[in-house]
This record gives structure tokens, sequence and C-alpha cells, in this order.
């Protein structure tokens, strides 16, 4: 027969003389208390002979039976609220460190809780702490991020995607508007939709104001990218919400210009294509190429060895890097895949390739790596959230535009002019002109993402007033009052004070540029410092440079999504999938 399984009623009958009691099923002793572990039996009777016990159990008897009860209903409500605090604060921490609740019920994690942690056996199932614990601990959540947006200026952050069951996921983010780096940017809500359109996503959006008693009017700026179903959205929104910005995130835009050389160069993506194909899923052809690479620099740097970083395409700057490899590294790659007899494709492209297409292959990939610099620098400056961008980023466009222009118009660096000089003079005149047509069309796609930003003057704006190299223009008082009132926060400032605020900002940030070994002015800092003397116009300034004008953290979000939800736990409700993205995410 199998062997009988002890229980708390049991332990509470067998040591009854010695007040142990059951209460919402931890046994504890009454004299003492104290929380028991009922499964071991010999760590009870110890309990029972210990000095403390045993004094506690003669002086209660002079207690009245009220006081008694009281105590003890006392106690279990302690213990009660011990317990479930355990369970949340468990639960919680698995959900953070995104380790699945049924993980508990393993038997190995089970015998380890048991032998090492004391109360881990109020841990009950993981399907009941998937049906009550987890929407708790998402309710908590909900309570946190409401109390810490009360009262605020909010902006939104929104974006869709598709989830392993080929459900559109729509992600709201949520973030106070305030001029301090550490302000936290919260996932409100991540809904499953029955359909990817305009009119559902904006009622997704105001359903979660509403859920979050957050008035519309509150919302400062809604930050999506700039397809034309989130403009629809924002539309919508707006429609409703008076005073919102809608801010384009810039971070897509720079990506997609970069991708106009991706669609444009033939030569360079399909080699790239065929590298990253022949290194696909051959861990013996990479092993092989890292062991070419040491025989061939054997005493060179380290970074000399490294692999080809294959391109992505849902992540940003993916292409650039690969770009970048084959500008500096084409020749050992040609000569590796030379060395094979291998069958696969990407091989065979090498083999068969002439000099003359490696050659084009080898300048269109200088020609992309002189404009990747400053597009990868923006993208990642922008992916950042612990400063300010939206002030320095129409200078940065600006200087994209420049080089843009400049190669549109066939201007060329020695190193491509060289590389160029090495092809055959037909196949230069064709190459050279691929590469003003490439530049000449990112131009044009700098120029529509610009024309068509709804935040254009908003950027141009804060751009003029705080970039430090625009310090220098002098600008009359009129055309100083013009740029503030396209700033929001800024515009409620009385004109005075704005204008004395800063005069003396523009006088401060000229005093920095003067110095021989200025690198970086410290826009924030002078601003922080000006609020002992003109506070409104410090506040209201600090507030503008710190509008988003990237949507990076819906895509984090969404890389964190897809961490939850992957193809071991599609059964996940969508409630569940929700809370364990929210809680996970920060």
């Amino acid at each position: 027969m199998p062997k009988h399984q002890v229980t708390c009623e049991d332990r509470a009958v067998e040591f009854k003389s010695e007040g142990f009691v059951v209460s919402g099923g931890i046994l504890f002793c009454k004299y003492c208390n104290y929380r028991l572990d009922y499964r071991r039996k010999d760590s009870l009777q110890k309990h029972c002979q210990s000095e403390k016990h045993m004094t506690r159990k003669l002086g209660v008897k002079t207690e009245s039976s009220l006081a008694m009860l009281e105590e003890t209903l006392q106690n279990s409500k302690k213990v009660k609220d011990s317990k479930d605090e355990f369970i949340l604060d468990t639960v919680e921490a698995f959900i953070k460190a995104n380790i699945p609740v049924e993980k508990l019920d393993h038997p190995a994690i089970r015998a380890w809780l048991n032998k090492y942690v004391q109360g881990s056996g109020d841990l009950p199932s993981a399907n009941r702490l998937r049906q009550h614990y987890i929407p708790a601990v998402g309710e908590k959540k909900r309570q946190e991020i409401q109390s810490e947006l009360k009262d605020s200026d909010i902006f939104i952050f929104c974006d869709e995607s598709t989830d392993k069951n080929g459900s559109c996921v729509f992600n709201i983010l949520m973030r106070r508007s305030t001029f301090a780096p550490d302000a936290k940017t919260h996932l409100a809500a991540s809904v499953v939709l029955d359909a990817a359109n305009a009119a559902n996503y904006a009622n997704a959006v105001l359903d979660t104001l509403e859920n979050y008693s957050i008035d519309r009017q509150r919302v400062v700026g809604i930050i999506t990218n700039s397809a034309t179903y989130m403009t629809e959205c924002v539309g919508v929104v707006k429609g409703l919400i008076e005073g919102a910005h809608h801010v384009q995130c810039w971070a897509h835009k720079a990506n997609s210009i970069g991708s106009v050389f991706e669609g444009e160069l033939e030569e360079l993506n399909t080699a790239i294509v065929k590298v990253k194909n022949a290194f696909l899923n051959t861990r013996k052809i990479k092993n092989k190429y890292a062991q070419f690479l040491s025989e061939k620099y054997p005493w060179s740097d380290p970074d000399m060895i490294s692999l080809f970083p294959s391109p992505v395409c849902t992540r940003w700057n993916s292409w650039f890097k690969s770009v970048r490899y084959l500008a500096n590294r084409i020749a050992d790659v040609v000569d590796f895949f030379r060395s094979l007899d291998d069958g696969n494709a990407g091989v065979r492209f090498f083999h068969a390739a002439s000099a003359e297409t490696i050659q084009t292959v080898k300048v269109q990939a200088a020609y992309v790596s002189e404009i990747c610099a400053p597009v990868m620098d923006l993208i990642t400056f922008l992916e950042g959230s612990s400063y300010p961008t939206i002030h320095v980023l129409a200078g940065k466009l600006s200087d994209i535009e420049i080089k843009l222009r400049h190669l549109s118009e066939g201007v060329l660096n020695e190193v491509i002019m060289r590389e160029c000089q090495m092809l055959l003079p037909k196949t230069q005149v064709s190459v050279q002109a691929n590469l003003r047509a490439a530049a000449q069309s990112a131009l044009e796609k700098l120029e529509q993402c610009q024309s068509q930003d709804p935040a254009k003057d908003i950027v141009e704006a804060i751009g003029a007033l705080f970039d430090p190299r625009n310090a220098p223009k002098n600008r009359s008082a009129a055309q100083l009052v013009a740029l503030q009132r396209n700033v929001p926060f800024l515009s409620k400032v009385q004109a005075q004070q704005f204008l004395e605020g800063h005069t003396i900002f523009l006088n401060a940030i000229k005093e920095q540029l003067k110095g021989e070994d200025c690198v970086e002015v410290d826009v924030q800092g002078i601003l922080n410092g000006l609020k002992l003397s003109h506070r409104d116009y410090a506040c209201a300034a600090l507030r503008a440079i710190w509008i988003p004008c990237s949507n990076a953290a819906s895509e984090r979000s969404f890389l964190n999504y897809s961490l939850v939800v992957t193809d071991k736990r599609r059964r996940l409700t969508a409630a569940n999938a929700e809370t364990l993205t929210m809680v996970s995410f920060e």
C-alpha cells in the first residue's frame, strides 16, 4: 500500500496537547506564536522540549480564554498575510527573471526549496499560480504604474508586431514628461487585437488611458514609427486629445534612409546575402574560417579573427555592420571561400565571381562605409534613454544631408577613387554612376522623411534654440520668440522671462565653446544651473529637450515579449502574457 502522507491536520491532532493548531493551511504553535514545518517530526519535538515553549505553555494557563482567542486570530492573520506575501514575491521574482512558474512543480526544485527555504511548502501548484497569483502580480504592477504617472504629463509610445501565434500584438508604453534621466518607461498594456488597423489601435490607446485613470489632456506626445496606419491611429487619438503632439521615430527613419543603399547597390547586397548563406547554420565552415584567419594573422589583434556579422532585417544597423566587414575583409572572405570545395551556394558564388565583380563589391562597400558611419551613429544615439536627443537631431540630420549631397554630385574620397581606378574604364563609369544614383535616392528619402515629419517644426525649433552649434548665430528677439512658440512646454513661458533666461543660456554655451579642449557642451547641466535664477525658463527648456524622438522603447518591449511568448509557451492566455511582459520589461 502507498505510504500515507502526513498533513498539517495530522500533526495538529498528534501534538494537540502542545497547543499546535492549523490556520490557513499553516501549522503553528499558539503558545509561542511560531510557524512550524509539519513535515519534520523531530523539529516539532525539539520545539516542544525547548525552554521557551515550556515556559509559555505553563504561563498561558493563567491567561483568559478570550485573550488567547484574540491572539490566535491575530497570529493567524499575520501568518496568512506572510504566506501570501511570500507567494506573490516568489511569483514576481520568477516573472522578472523570465522563469516559467511551472518550473516550481519540478520535483528537483520542490526538493531543493523544502530543504533550504523555510515555508516553501506554502507554494501552490503552477496551475494555481497562473490562475490566481500571476493576475495579482499584474494588478500590483498596474497600481505602481498608475501611482507613478498620477498627475503628470505623459508621453505614449506605441507599436505593433506579430507574435508566435500569428496574432497582432499592440504594445502601449508610457513615460512621465520630466527632465530627469531616471524616469522609467513603463509597458502599460500589451493588447492582442483581432485586426490590425488604425481604429483598433486608437481604441486600445484610449482604453488604456481609461484603465489607468489618466486624463486625456495630460498626454503631451505620442511617439510611433512613420507607417501610414500609425499616422492614421494618432490622427484619431489627437481628435480626442487636445494638444497632443505626434512625434515619429527617427531611428526608424534613419534606418530606412540607410536601407536605400541595400536596394540600389545590387552587387554589394548580393555578396552580403551569399556570405550570410554560406555561414548560415554551418558551424563547421565558421570554425574553418576562424582557423583560416588565425593562421593568416598569427600575431595580429584578436579583432582580426572576428567572424562575419550576418545582417538581420529586423535589427537596425546590422546590414551596415556587414558592409563594414566586407569593406575591410573582402580579400579574406574571397580567399577562404575559394579554398573550399563545399557545394554551398554561397561558396560557389565566390568561386565563379570574376575579379571585376569582386572589385565592384569592394568599391561599393567602401562607398557605403563612408555614409554608414553618421547613420549608424545617429541610430545608436537615438536608441539611448539616459540623455536628451531631440535638441541635436536637426544638426545630425544636416550632417548626413551634406554628405549625401556631395556623394550624389560625384565627390569621392581618395580611398574610393583609388579603388575605382582598379576597375576597367567602362565598368568604372557605370559603377560611379550607380554610386551617385544611390546617394541621390538616399538624399531624396531623407528629404521625404523630413518633409512628412509631423513634428518637423518642433524638431527644428528645439535644435535652433538648444543645439550648441547654433549658439553663435545672432538671432533677434522676434526670431527667438517665433521659435519659442513652436516648442511644447516652452511656449507657456512669458516672452520676457524666456528671452532673459535664453540669453544667459547662450552666453554660457559660448563661454564653454571658447575652450580649446571643448569636445562636448553640457546643455543639460547649464539648464539645471539656471533653475536657481530662471526656474520657469529652465524647467520648461529641460522638458523640451527631453521630448523623445525615438520609439526604441517599443522595440525593446517586443524583444521582451518574444522572450515570454515562445514556441514552448503558446498556450499562455493573453492576460497572463501581458502581465509577464509588463513585469519583466523593467
